[in-house]
């Protein structure tokens, strides 16, 4: 037998190992087929492959690099390449190499479904619903591209069209947790909360470390005034997760409405949460602030209300009354509404999409004078920002009623009522 059929029937062999499961078999034939021929472009791919699986991401980019350094033509290196620099985070060079995928081959659908996930990445939403939407047109009975469009339809609100699409990967695939927790969320955003409590409840039963599913049933049994099942939910998050600091709040903010709820406890709760992010938080930076009376003020407001929720309409009647000759208004909005008021603010940024650590940067680097939460500890609430203290002053209005027991906070905006 000739040296290359038998690197030939050795690749072959590496490659059912492949299928069946057998990584590390197939990686040790891989590595020996590269040995003997370093520029065996497919050996090279596969053994990229293997890396991905194993979660060794820069490992797999370095292979399958060097796959397509010996064969630049093959569409699935270029789109197996976009999933491990999109799993780094490297989403503008994914989304390069699932486009070069997609032109060499369009009628290749893994490829489009690629695309439209570092699409999602990049908060393309509605490019990343075409490019799911071609995805199905090619392989229509995949219950996952179904999910994916649903969750790009769901990002730009789109909460029809995403349960559609929801429906129809569970029709495909009835234990598709991930589709069955996205339905849950729409059905949720369309205050259709007992569909959506069962779609989440599907979603746990198939999966009980789905701790997004038991973070949205706390939520909905919150809005539902049922504090009981909601603290329940939460905890079951939190065994998950302990970290997770939207559960944390969730859950710090809920037990306030529990029958047997007294003032010193919520206060004892408040506190003990707000210390353990001052202490993640670190010493508080020196602010460059320039006092000088003469210039105008910058004020933030922290807020994932800014649009179509009554604290955005009580906010208004206020923003209007303030004298912009002596203030300049800044909206740092941690979530996306309808209607949002935009045309309130001097400067409008949105935060939804950044980590704690940036979102203090940029307000820091504002300059903001006052920092106010409007927040707490409800949705979208940041109480890391202002355990940081990005601004030398900061008070809380309006949004929560309750004290976050954050010592960083300097005042509460209320009246004597």
């Amino acid at each position: 037998m000739s040296d290359t059929a038998a690197i030939a029937d050795q690749l072959a062999a590496a490659t059912v190992l492949h299928q069946r499961g057998d990584l590390a078999g197939a990686e040790r034939l891989y590595r020996d087929v590269v040995d003997r021929e370093p520029e065996n472009a497919e050996a090279l791919h596969l053994l990229g492959v293997v890396a991905l699986q194993g979660r060794r991401h820069e490992e797999a980019i370095e292979l399958i690099r060097a796959a397509i350094g010996h064969n630049a033509g093959k569409a699935d290196y270029h789109s197996n390449l976009s999933i491990p620099l999109r799993e780094l985070g490297r989403h503008p060079e994914s989304l390069e190499a699932a486009t070069r995928a997609v032109a060499l081959r369009d009628s290749y659908p893994g490829a489009h479904a690629n695309r439209g996930l570092a699409l999602m990445a990049l908060h393309r939403y509605e490019e990343a619903a075409a490019a799911f939407g071609r995805a199905i047109a090619l392989q229509p009975n995949l219950a996952g591209f179904h999910n994916n469009l649903g969750n790009a339809q769901r990002a730009i609100r789109d909460f029809e069209a995403a349960e559609a699409s929801y429906r129809r990967a569970i029709e495909l695939q009835p234990s598709h947790a991930h589709a069955l927790f996205g339905l849950g969320v729409v059905l949720d955003e369309q205050e259709r909360r007992l569909e959506a409590l069962a779609a989440l409840k599907r979603a746990v039963a198939l999966d009980g470390r789905f701790g997004e599913a038991w973070r949205r049933m706390g939520g909905i049994y919150t809005d539902s005034g049922l504090p009981e099942e909601a603290v329940e939910a939460f905890r079951r998050a939190l065994e998950i997760d302990p970290d997770d600091i939207g559960v944390l709040i969730a859950n710090v903010a809920t037990k306030n409405y529990l029958d047997d709820a007294e003032p010193t406890d919520i206060l004892a709760r408040a506190r003990e949460f707000s210390e353990r992010l001052v202490r993640k938080a670190g010493p508080v930076p020196r602010h460059v602030n320039v006092p000088d009376p003469e210039r105008r003020l910058r004020i933030g407001f922290v807020s994932g209300d800014l649009g179509d929720h009554p604290v955005g309409e009580f906010t208004r009647s206020v923003l209007a009354a303030i004298d912009r000759s002596e203030f300049e208004l800044f909206a740092y909005a941690s979530r996306r509404l309808r209607n949002p008021m935009q045309d309130q603010f001097s400067v409008w940024r949105y935060i939804d999409s950044l980590p704690p650590s940036q979102a203090i940067g940029l307000i820091a680097k504002d300059g903001i004078d006052i920092l106010i939460d409007l927040a707490g500890y409800t949705v979208a609430g940041c109480p890391e920002v202002f355990a940081a203290r990005p601004a030398p002053v900061q008070t809380t209005w309006l949004g929560y009623s309750g004290t976050t027991g954050n010592p960083r906070i300097d005042y509460i905006i209320a009246d004597h009522h």
